[in-house]
């Protein structure tokens, strides 16, 4: 299917709710392949079902999955998997439009996305992420799992009780924040990244450490090598 410009599900200024919604298999070169989100007063929620081999090309701040635009969104449940962008966002792209403080990101499985831009999740979003109780497999073709940066000083992000599993020596780290805010990381599991779990690109003197609550987060290091089971299928979805 080739949704054009404005994707295969549109949310203008409006509420949507998506219960068990299956999207998969929608191409748009230029535009958006899966859902897109404007207008400051909308509110997408998301529950359940699945988003697959979604793809998107020609646009470079689009998201393979679900693009952000405006208003708020919440997404819990959900798999995420083989979508592609040659942008930011495999999976998940954030503007710096949406309300933030609205966003939540809870229970989902991320696996097999392919983003030339940035990461699984991008965030530019100014005002707070919530990240928590997701499986993340980091694709060797992402540089990161989670991108979050472009926020106010007031900001809180928070990455809290995910999986993060890293199944190539070129899937660099799993979160690259360089926030103004203040990021909590906590009671994740890292598995295979070693040294690389936390990254703030380009700017060391944006990550507000001072303000920032990294406690309580497990390190395997350990790559994983074929035949060890690490597979998306072993976390449901």
């Amino acid at each position: 299917n080739d949704p054009g410009s404005n994707g295969t599900i549109y949310v203008d200024d409006a509420d949507a709710t998506l219960i068990d919604c299956v999207l998969e298999d929608n191409s748009a070169e230029g535009g958006y392949s899966g859902i897109r989100v404007v207008g400051s007063q909308s509110r997408l929620t998301v529950t359940g079902g699945r988003f697959e081999r979604n793809v998107n090309t020609g646009n470079p701040m689009l998201g393979g999955a679900i693009s952000s635009e405006g208003g708020s969104l919440e997404v819990s449940g959900v798999t995420f998997r083989d979508n592609e962008t040659e942008a930011d966002g495999a999976a998940i792209f954030i503007s710096s439009d949406s309300r933030i403080s609205d966003v939540v990101i809870d229970g989902c499985l991320f696996a097999g996305n392919t983003s030339v831009g940035t990461s699984d999740v991008h965030s530019l979003t100014p005002d707070g992420l919530i990240f928590t109780n997701n499986v993340v497999i980091a694709s060797s073709f992402s540089p990161q799992a989670v991108l979050i940066h472009n926020s106010s000083e007031d900001a809180e992000y928070t990455v809290a009780n995910n999986t993060f599993i890293r199944t190539s020596t070129t899937s660099p780290c799993a979160i690259n924040a360089y926030p103004d805010g203040a990021i909590r990381v906590f009671n994740n599991v890292f598995n295979g990244f070693g040294t690389r779990i936390i990254s703030n690109g380009w700017y060391w003197t944006d990550l507000s450490i001072d303000r920032s609550d990294i406690r309580q987060n497990l390190i395997r290091d350990y790559l994983p090598q074929a035949g060890d089971g690490i597979d998306p299928s072993n976390f449901g979805g």
